[in-house]
């Protein structure tokens, strides 16, 4: 017998560009797929509880993937690979990855299901905190920055201080390194930077960014 309330819509609603948001999402548990019914069962349920299951396969359908193609796999192949190397000190210049293809092919979502990999593995290897001098700080493994239209250094960096959840008051400089702290104390390892060709064009600009960045375009 199937009863309207085994039919769970799940609406998860998060913000990546915050911190909130991104842990929200890196550590959500797979959605659980709806029962498969026959045409005759979805017939016989009662109006709410079809309109239930309508909207419970039509969330499991919208959200699938992302499916692990031959080219997705060789990107999460080539930034693991830039990942793992990136074990220079802090003094020492670290390597980026840039993801760049037409609009429409899957950069973001591959960037996205990367750093959520990325976030996992970081958080079970090392642990969610991290020992500093006056005590612990949060472990965040991961930043992502979705760029908006006409963006400059000082709202990049703002954009980088809302993400850990800081003041924005300051010039970019100011800005710079209040995130970079957190960056440090954090031990972020991944900064995915999304719609990069919205940065500013001026010389110098990406040496001002965190190391460990991943472009996005």
């Amino acid at each position: 017998m199937t009863s309207a309330g085994q039919f769970t819509v799940e609406e998860r609603d998060w913000n990546p560009s915050a911190k909130a948001g991104w842990f929200a999402m890196a550590e959500a548990p797979p959605r659980t797929r709806p029962p498969l019914l026959t045409a005759e069962e979805a017939a016989a349920l009662p109006p709410h509880g079809r309109r239930r299951y309508d909207q419970a396969r039509a969330a499991w359908h919208a959200n699938l993937g992302p499916i692990r193609t031959p080219q997705v796999d060789a990107v999460f192949e080539a930034l693991e690979e830039i990942c793992g190397s990136n074990l220079q000190d802090g003094g020492k210049v670290r390597p980026a990855a840039v993801l760049d293809a037409l609009p429409g092919l899957g950069k973001t979502t591959a960037a996205l299901a990367f750093g959520r990999w990325f976030h996992r593995e970081q958080i079970d290897q090392h642990g969610p905190q991290v020992k500093v001098r006056d005590g612990t700080w949060q472990r965040i493994p991961v930043a992502y920055l979705g760029l908006t239209s006409h963006t400059t250094m000082r709202s990049l960096n703002a954009m980088l201080c809302r993400f850990y959840g800081l003041p924005e008051r300051g010039n970019a400089d100011v800005l710079a390194h209040r995130a970079a702290e957190c960056v440090m104390n954090c031990k972020t390892r991944l900064v995915i930077v999304d719609f990069t060709d919205r940065l500013p064009a001026c010389a110098g600009c990406p040496a001002r960014l965190p190391a460990g960045t991943s472009w996005s375009r």
